[in-house]
């Protein structure tokens, strides 16, 4: 694929990424606690040789955050839902314990039996979500995405077919 549709594939992986992060924001599913995987969020073009590709990249817990969790699993590790309940300065006011991270901790065992017990999300957590979802933020972005999208890739397609047919035409007339 022509270089000169790099920029067009560049629009393209940049306008995924901004959807993606827009999609977890809190404007919309609420996935936000620290910001890490909002920030982690990026799209590149990756030249091929001849095609481009998009990649997006974004934090490895993402598919979490993306499909949830069944019940029934082994719990997450303990240690990062008491950084989760930290970061996200919850309430620890009708938590037992004798000091803040006691209180920290019990939260932290707390909210891992009810994953083991319920999944992610949570029952009732969507009422957190502007948009009602609490999973899905890739499908989600996709389907609110589709048509300036698909205007997107088609204008990038046809530009590079626009350069392959001057070319066929330049090499005809030579003829």
């Amino acid at each position: 694929m022509a270089i000169a549709n790099q920029k067009q594939f560049d629009e393209i992986s940049e306008y995924l990424a901004e959807e993606f992060a827009l999609e977890v924001s809190k404007s919309r599913q609420n996935h936000v606690a620290t910001g890490k995987l909002i920030n982690s969020i990026e799209g590149k073009t990756v030249n091929k040789g001849d095609s481009l590709e998009i990649h997006i990249y974004m934090q490895d817990y993402y598919k979490y955050v993306n499909e949830g969790r069944r019940a029934n699993l082994k719990g997450p590790p303990i240690m990062a839902l008491a950084k989760w309940v930290k970061d996200k300065s919850l309430s620890l006011n009708d938590v037992k314990g004798k000091n803040r991270a006691a209180k920290i901790m019990n939260l932290a065992f707390m909210i891992q039996r009810s994953i083991k017990k319920n999944g992610i999300p949570a029952p009732g957590s969507n009422k957190f979500s502007k948009t009602g979802k609490r999973v899905n933020f890739i499908e989600e972005t996709l389907k609110r995405i589709e048509g300036k999208l698909n205007a997107m890739i088609e204008n990038a397609l046809f530009g590079e077919f626009e350069i392959k047919m001057n070319k066929i035409l330049d090499n005809v007339i030579k003829l």
